[in-house]
């Protein structure tokens, strides 16, 4: 299955699967709107799957707003393991872990 971006209120909707066949359309969709100086929401309720290059884009995309100061925020369903799934990246970095 594909991925569709979608946008509603400035919140960019993700459907399908977010993989190794799709991830690279995320990723150049996102970087033109960072480049436009906005802050990024993305809502992956409708994400069927997400693989590891799901995770590995969605990770540079959180890194590469926050060397903009830019803010990027992932909600919906399975956010969380997302979230704990940046943060053992981050604790690993920096050998806390």
């Amino acid at each position: 299955m594909s991925l569709k971006i979608t946008e509603n209120n400035g919140v960019y909707f993700l459907r399908g699967n977010l993989n190794a066949l799709t991830s690279n359309f995320l990723l150049k969709h996102i970087e033109l709107l960072k480049e436009l100086g906005h802050g990024i929401t993305i809502n992956i309720d409708f994400v069927n799957e997400i693989d590891a290059f799901g995770m590995l884009t969605l990770r540079n995309l959180y890194k590469s707003t926050l060397r903009r100061n830019q803010n990027f925020w992932i909600t919906g369903n399975g956010c969380k393991e997302i979230y704990q799934d940046f943060m053992s990246e981050y604790l690993l970095e920096r050998k806390i872990l």
